[in-house]
């Protein structure tokens, strides 16, 4: 991921994640889901995490509407 990417929230919860990034992106913040779990053998996805990354520039406003919506 380019450096001018941040993580801004993580799960191992694929439904989370959309949650989350629907939030940002209704609040006009682009958002992109690095999705690190193996599709063949789910049962293996326990603790590997799906992250969840938005500009540098937009961190702090979305790490705000994460916590105010309590995600």
């Amino acid at each position: 991921m380019n450096a001018n990417w941040a993580i801004v929230y993580f799960s191992t919860s694929l439904h989370k994640i959309t949650l989350v990034k629907s939030l940002l992106e209704g609040s006009e913040i682009d958002a992109i889901i690095l999705n690190k779990q193996n599709s063949v053998y789910p049962s293996l996805n326990f603790e590997v995490n799906i992250e969840l990354f938005v500009h540098s520039d937009n961190v702090i406003k979305a790490k705000h509407l994460i916590k105010k919506n309590q995600l």
